[in-house]
């Protein structure tokens, strides 16, 4: 079990860092409006994700049991 979780935690790391490359060109394409709403609403929402999957991410590296 501790190996899944390790490797959840290291696939979360990495969604963490990439969700902004995949978040801000579908909100490009899918919302409608002025080029400064589009770009303020995919970096708030990618700011939001990416800081989620950080956290999940911290969360299963901090278990009980990790660590000396």
């Amino acid at each position: 079990m501790d190996t899944f979780l390790d490797v959840i935690q290291l696939a979360l790391c990495f969604l963490a860092l990439v969700a902004p490359l995949i978040i801000i060109p579908c909100i490009w394409k899918f919302i409608d409006g002025s080029k400064m709403i589009r770009i303020v609403i995919g970096i708030l929402l990618s700011a939001v994700c990416s800081f989620v999957l950080f956290c999940i991410c911290e969360a299963i590296g901090s278990r009980p049991g990790m660590g000396p």
